[in-house]
């Protein structure tokens, strides 16, 4: 049964990235089109809107944001929505994976992650990428001389 049960887990860990990216993106596909598509008949003429406008209407507002966020005042907003969102004990876990997701997605990513690391755990061996290189927790003080690493 133990066998069988590493097995499993396993094969989630392994479909899981894909099934979840996949998922991700028909949902932002379906969002999107549902959400403007509406919008973009209602100001296109007749005729003219075809499937997928929606989609790029979603694309586009992704862009749009994707710039925004680059202005001070967008910045400021956006840690003062984090800071408050992780004061919350169940959503400061899903709002910091989710973040960590996200930053594999950014440009500045290719420099962070260049140290790949392997992390033993009782039988399994775990592949990871070190995204802090001084990760001491609040309030400890480390004798030894081990670096430890966030990863």
């Amino acid at each position: 049964m133990g066998k069988s049960w590493r097995w499993f887990l396993q094969g989630v860990a392994l479909i899981a990235p894909v099934a979840l990216t996949i998922a991700l993106l028909v949902w932002f596909g379906t969002w999107s089109e549902n959400t403007f598509g509406a919008w973009i008949r209602a100001l296109l003429p007749e005729g003219w809107y075809f499937t997928g406008l929606g989609l790029l209407s979603g694309i586009v507002l992704a862009l749009g944001v994707g710039l925004a966020a680059n202005l001070f005042l967008v910045r400021w907003v956006v840690r003062l929505a984090e800071s408050i969102l992780e004061r919350i004990p169940l959503v400061t876990s899903l709002f910091q994976a989710f973040k960590d997701i996200a930053r594999l997605f950014s440009q500045d990513v290719d420099q962070q992650l260049r140290q790949v690391v392997a992390v033993d755990i009782k039988d399994m061996r775990l592949v990871g990428f070190v995204m802090q290189q001084d990760a001491r927790l609040p309030g400890s003080v480390d004798d030894d001389d081990e670096a430890r690493v966030a990863v």
